[in-house]
């Protein structure tokens, strides 16, 4: 959102003026465009006992008190640190170019190698606007444009490039304003995500249900039904075949040796990287000599995997069309199904209750429950003729398709 616009949203102001600045483009006709110098000077107040609060200074959270858990990059003292103070501007000035940086609301100390600026007079900035106008887009292209440095690991935007950059400043009555209509514009998105989640939890919860009775049941809900022979598994199709899923898969058939040669580039999945039935982020590239002792599994379209660590986060999930370059850890199980089974059809088995959830009682440990390979292959599982896998799939894949169409998101008003 263009913060310049933020106060009148629906209708434009009467006039505007060039900024002068290219990437700030035509701003209201009364608002003031001046250096960031203008408003604010650099602080070098530091702390001679470095008992006060210590701050963490984020692109997520802005200025905020660090917590009692974070324990990394500590020092033996503080003595020296910066102080911050209500309405001064705290900088990470090593991550400015990702907006690390927000307005301090209490007194606090800070990094030494931060950059602390504080007001030249105060009360001509809204404290929540200038929090706002510093993080939008424009302003961190400006930080990574001014910032010095030969990669972004090693970027600094040290004072004198800062106190440069041009600062927005409408009225404070319209300060207050924009302030105003972006909290009610984060309290609409909120909303609206809550919502969202709230919704996704119960197709999730009958996705699961239908998933179940799929591949327990089938689509026929006349068949004639046999008992299982397996307490968790209940009756089943008469026709369907209950044999040990490792009959009907192979498990972890194909690894990395460990002569594998060290430059081997490859996509990494590790285990935060797979959810229930679908993967929350991507593979990471690495190279043999770099990567962990754990990335070791091949996977291969048509396989499944499954998390045999942290087993309660039910985490499967089926490689539809994969590269041949992709390596799992070996927190994973990796499933290939033979040839009387429908590959598909397995990654839906993982996915049931039925299966999930005697894996979790199974599974050894308490802060880290685990299953071994062996007792996840020896569990029974019921499976159809190959056409009856394949019109199960078809109708699962229909139901995924559905759940997951997108919908659009409320405009704020």
């Amino acid at each position: 959102m263009n913060i310049e616009r933020a106060a009148s949203p629906c209708h434009p102001y009467p006039a505007y003026k060039p900024s002068g600045v290219p990437w700030l483009g035509d701003v209201p006709a009364h608002w003031e465009v001046m250096r960031a110098k203008y408003y604010y000077r650099e602080s070098q107040e530091v702390s001679a006992s470095g008992a006060e609060e210590l701050m963490s200074v984020s692109h997520r959270t802005g200025v905020t008190p660090r917590k009692d858990n974070v324990t990394m990059f500590l020092a033996e003292s503080n003595v020296g640190y910066k102080i911050c103070r209500p309405d001064d501007i705290v900088i990470n000035t090593m991550w400015a170019y990702m907006a690390a940086l927000g307005v301090a609301r209490q007194v606090g100390i800070v990094s030494p190698s931060y950059g602390v600026y504080r007001p030249r007079e105060p009360g001509l900035l809204n404290l929540e606007y200038v929090d706002a106008l510093l993080r939008t887009d424009g302003y961190r292209t400006e930080y990574n444009r001014r910032s010095t440095g030969i990669t972004d690991s090693r970027l600094r935007l040290y004072p004198e490039q800062f106190l440069e950059i041009p600062l927005l400043r409408p009225p404070l009555a319209e300060q207050a304003a924009i302030v105003r209509y972006l909290g009610h514009a984060d309290q609409l998105i909120n909303r609206y995500i809550s919502a969202k989640e709230r919704l996704i939890a119960l197709l999730e919860e009958q996705r699961q249900a239908v998933i179940h009775r799929a591949v327990t049941r089938g689509l026929d809900p006349n068949v004639r039904l046999k008992p299982s022979g397996v307490e968790w598994l209940g009756d089943v199709p008469a026709h369907w075949e209950v044999r040990r899923l490792k009959h009907w898969v192979g498990i972890n058939e194909a690894v990395l040796p460990e002569n594998t040669d060290p430059y081997f580039e490859f996509r990494y999945l590790e285990i935060g990287a797979v959810g229930a039935g679908t993967l929350v982020s991507e593979p990471v590239k690495t190279r043999f000599g770099n990567a962990p002792s754990r990335a070791r599994r091949i996977v291969r379209t048509g396989d499944t995997i499954v998390s045999t660590v942290r087993t309660y986060l039910k985490a499967t999930w089926f490689a539809e069309d994969v590269k041949d370059d992709l390596i799992c850890s070996t927190g994973f199980a990796v499933f290939t199904p033979r040839k009387a089974v429908w590959p598909n059809f397995v990654g839906y088995i993982t996915q049931s209750n039925a299966l999930t959830d005697r894996v979790t009682a199974a599974s050894v440990g308490t802060a880290y429950p685990a299953i071994a390979e062996s007792r996840l292959g020896a569990f029974h599982v019921a499976l159809p003729p190959l056409d009856e896998q394949a019109a199960i799939v078809e109708y699962l894949d229909g139901l995924r398709r559905a759940l997951t169409r997108p919908s659009p998101a409320p405009a704020a008003r």
